[in-house]
């Protein structure tokens, strides 16, 4: 069956946004949400989940990508040409590179000091960066394999997805020392990750799910597995409206979770099932469909 036929069926639909798309930002002053594909970017008009304009990045391979609202500029991450690319979200173009060490796997944002956080994994460093000049400050080096990061402006916390170690890392003022405060959450591949500052909740994408987290004064935990499309690859939460945006890159699609219910409302149909099912009996607990059939009634899913 066609995805497009299987949506219709299941009163469900997608956003085409290019290829192979791997990470979406989004901007909560403009409601615009930005998708990185290898050798563009998308830009989705976040009222009406239309791609409105595909920015030409070349054969970077966009990788990462995140915004700054404050500034209005948006950083791309160029895994092919170890660089960030920097684009003025009033004019649609490319207005800078940044050249770092390593090939670029993730990106994080503080708005408030228009600092910008860059980590490449063939390195195993993170960059520095001062978004008014463009220039790297400084350099981290940390221990394991960290795809994604992104920042909680309101608490200054560093949220790093460690896929050598499957845990989720937490950061504080980007000493090396504080890598080492990890939680263990279940996770198998925790490639993106992205975090809401209104509401503390932190969501980590794994092989076929988004991990929900909550945070208070007592630490983290885990609160919700909720499934999405194939290979998520890339999250971005809007903290105005409580949209969490997911790239999956098996089907070339945006899921999008409503962080109030933590239920999907725009996702493609599911064509994985003989996945679920071995997900399912590797883990244990209950099916994929029986999980969102209890999230969807409110009840308390067990993991």
């Amino acid at each position: 069956m066609l995805l497009s036929q299987a949506a219709s069926a299941y009163g469900k639909a997608t956003i085409p946004v290019g290829e192979d798309p791997k990470d979406v930002a989004v901007n909560p002053k403009t409601n615009m949400v930005y998708v990185a594909n290898f050798d563009n970017v998308a830009v989705i008009d976040g009222s009406t989940n239309t791609v409105v304009s595909k920015i030409p990045i070349g054969d970077v391979n966009g990788w990462a990508i995140e915004v700054n609202p404050n500034s209005g500029k948006v950083y791309v991450a160029g895994h092919l040409s170890a660089s960030i690319l920097v684009l003025d979200a009033s004019t649609n173009a490319v207005v800078a590179t940044i050249h770092l060490n390593g090939r670029p796997t993730g990106i994080a944002i503080n708005p408030e000091t228009n600092t910008i956080y860059a980590a490449s994994s063939d390195v195993m460093e993170i960059a520095v960066i001062d978004g008014a000049t463009h220039k790297v400050i400084e350099r981290i080096e940390r221990d394991g394999d960290f795809r994604r990061i992104s920042m909680d402006p309101s608490s200054g916390l560093v949220y790093a997805g460690n896929v050598q170690y499957g845990t989720v890392d937490v950061i504080r003022n980007m000493s090396v020392d504080s890598f080492r405060k990890s939680y263990d959450a279940q996770i198998d591949y925790p490639q993106a990750i992205d975090v809401n500052p209104e509401t503390g909740r932190v969501y980590v994408s794994d092989s076929d799910s988004v991990l929900v987290i909550g945070s208070d004064n007592d630490g983290h935990a885990l609160l919700e597995r909720v499934e999405v499309g194939g290979i998520p690859m890339g999250i971005a939460v809007n903290p105005e409206t409580n949209m969490v945006y997911v790239a999956n890159f098996d089907d070339d699609s945006i899921s999008v979770i409503d962080g109030k219910t933590n239920k999907v409302i725009l996702t493609p149909w599911s064509v994985w099932r003989d996945r679920d099912i071995f997900r399912h009996r590797r883990h244990g607990g209950a099916h994929p469909l029986q999980q969102a059939q209890q999230i969807s009634k409110g009840q308390k899913v067990s993991f």
